[in-house]
């Protein structure tokens, strides 16, 4: 967790109670369906695969160009959120994803898909980092803890969204119809926010000189010009490989477990999607498990290290299971789901946000989110070609051991941190 300065309180307006709400709810909208966006590829992803006659790694490289471009721009929009023009920015970023998802429906060659997706990959990297910016400027303590749990519901949401409408166009015998239905949700989204945003972030209620915060202990804000201690930069190295580890188990999953489940259990490309649904329901309450569980367990890298000792529980169940019952293979995979999810919330929402008083609460979420999808680039093609070199069971073998190593670095690092403050 963010250590406590000692430095002059940190002045800064505060919205009305109903915009703060409003406010939340906007960036919830726009988060959860730019994964329409995003996610359309894999969710029908078994779909193209026998649409265009390509290989699990070829299938995979689509997705593998998505997150490399997610990931690198997260790095550099960390560092410029704060000089965007949000009621414009946010438009145009849900815009060009549309027009991403439009060409692929159109019916463009399958070997454009990759160039397509990491254009559309480069141009969402925006979002996060500067909805971290937005709320971390204008939410008071009590707002923010609520936009910890709502906004901890957007993947699970957004996938759950996404998976659904392709399971209803897959069940129509028209895949491709989710690529259209995504362009037109998510430009409608813009379109709500570039209406909507001046108006929400314009309803001042208070900007006097007292309305301060007060950094008095190390669950609250910073002063803008407190300098990281050592502490804290080893928080948050090890914060970056828990991003790297956790969303190549958490995208991983949900890139192929179609056809993982497909494959595995002999199923119609219809029902494995609907299976698939089950991790983001189970996901969907995941903000506000974390929040109850940071509660008991305070020190956050604690509480992520327990996380993935779970996950690599979960996942070594699942490793004697598959294969024999399939009901109990997507209870398992949902839990997995579950525990990714909840540990992503940590990640990028609960730490970042305990960052903000210093006004780098964007440019640590880019950071962190930016590691998060390098592990995102490498499951997608990694995985791929795992199944076609040695097939399922090897991807749960290093589920067990990406876990397991993410946990031991963790509880060393507390271990270390826990050394360091002792008097």
């Amino acid at each position: 967790m963010a250590e406590s300065v000692k430095d002059e309180p940190v002045k800064r307006t505060v919205l009305s109670e109903k915009s703060q709400n409003r406010l939340i709810f906007l960036c919830w909208v726009v988060y959860t369906f730019s994964y329409l966006g995003r996610y359309s590829y894999s969710s029908n992803i078994t779909h193209v695969m026998n649409h265009f006659g390509v290989s699990h790694a070829d299938a995979g490289l689509v997705t593998t160009f998505f997150f490399f471009a997610y990931g690198a721009g997260q790095f550099i929009n960390g560092i410029l959120c704060k000089k965007y023009n949000k009621r414009i920015v946010f438009p145009v970023v849900l815009t060009v994803a549309s027009l991403a998802n439009v060409l692929v429906f159109s019916g463009v060659p399958f070997r454009f898909f990759k160039y397509i997706w990491l254009v559309n990959g480069l141009f969402q990297s925006v979002l996060w980092s500067s909805i971290v910016s937005i709320l971390a400027d204008n939410l008071d303590e009590r707002h923010l803890k609520k936009s910890l749990i709502v906004l901890g519901s957007t993947t699970a949401s957004g996938t759950f969204v996404t998976y659904f409408a392709s399971f209803i166009f897959s069940s129509l015998n028209f895949f491709k119809g989710v690529f259209l239905f995504a362009a037109v949700v998510m430009f409608s989204v813009g379109l709500i926010w570039a209406f909507t945003y001046t108006k929400t972030c314009g309803d001042i209620k208070s900007a006097l000189p007292d309305a301060v915060i007060k950094p008095e202990t190390s669950n609250k804000p910073l002063s803008p010009h407190a300098k990281f201690t050592k502490t804290m930069l080893i928080t948050v190295a090890v914060f970056a490989l828990f991003a790297v580890v956790c969303n190549f188990l958490k995208d991983g999953l949900q890139t192929w477990v179609t056809g993982m489940l497909k494959e595995i259990y002999d199923i119609g490309d219809s029902v494995s999607i609907l299976i698939s649904l089950v991790l983001p329901l189970f996901s969907a309450a995941c903000g506000i498990f974390t929040v109850l569980a940071n509660k008991l367990i305070k020190n956050i890298t604690l509480l992520t290290s327990v996380f993935f000792t779970i996950t690599l529980g979960l996942a070594a169940v699942l490793k004697f299971f598959i294969g024999f019952s399939f009901v109990t293979s997507a209870i398992l995979l949902g839990l997995i789901a579950f525990m990714s999810h909840s540990i992503n919330t940590c990640i990028t929402a609960i730490l970042p946000l305990d960052f903000r008083g210093t006004g780098k609460a964007g440019l640590l979420s880019g950071i962190l989110n930016g590691c998060c999808y390098a592990g995102s680039t490498i499951s997608s093609y990694g995985l791929g070609s795992a199944a076609d070199a040695f097939g399922w069971d090897s991807a749960f073998i290093i589920f067990i051991a990406a876990s397991g190593a993410a946990a031991l670095t963790g509880y060393l690092a507390y271990l270390i941190i826990a050394k360091a403050k002792r008097p």
